[in-house]
C-alpha cells in the first residue's frame, strides 16, 4: 500500500507540473510567465498541490495520508472545475496539455479511491 501511496504523490506532482505548463503556454508563446485575473486562481492551486505533493512523502501517519490524499483529490478536482468552467484563461496552446489535464487525474482517482478504500482495515501504519 505505501507504493500506492507514492504513486498518487507522484502522479500528483507531475500533474501540477504539467498545469503549470499549460498555464505557462496560455498566456502566449514566448512571453512567459505572467499573472492573469483569470489565470492567478490556478498558479496559486498549483503552488498549493506542488507543495502538498512534495511534504505528503514525509507523512507516516495513516490517518494524515488519507485526509492528504483527499485534500488532493479535492484541488484536483477544483483544477478540472476552474477550466471547464472558463475561470481559467486559456488559447490555443494550452490545448496541447488538454489530454494529460484530463487522463492524469482519472488515474490519481482510480488510485486514491482503491488506496481509501482498502487501506483502512488492513494497515494500520506503513512501514518498509
Amino acid at each position: 500500500m505505501k507504493s500506492e501511496y507514492h504513486q498518487i504523490l507522484f502522479l500528483s506532482l507531475i500533474y501540477s507540473i504539467i498545469y503549470f505548463l499549460s498555464l505557462i503556454f496560455a498566456t502566449g508563446h514566448g512571453i512567459g510567465f505572467k499573472f492573469d485575473d483569470n489565470q492567478a486562481i490556478a498558479y496559486i492551486l498549483v503552488l498549493i498541490l506542488f507543495s502538498i505533493s512534495i511534504s505528503s512523502f514525509k507523512i507516516k501517519d495513516i490517518k494524515q495520508r488519507h485526509s492528504m490524499v483527499k485534500f488532493i483529490n479535492v484541488l484536483i478536482i477544483l483544477f478540472i472545475v476552474l477550466f471547464l468552467s472558463g475561470i481559467v484563461g486559456s488559447n490555443e496552446a494550452m490545448f496541447i496539455f488538454i489530454f494529460p489535464i484530463f487522463i492524469i487525474p482519472i488515474f490519481i482517482f482510480i488510485w486514491s479511491l482503491h488506496y481509501l478504500t482498502f487501506n483502512k482495515k488492513y494497515h494500520t501504519s506503513d512501514s518498509e
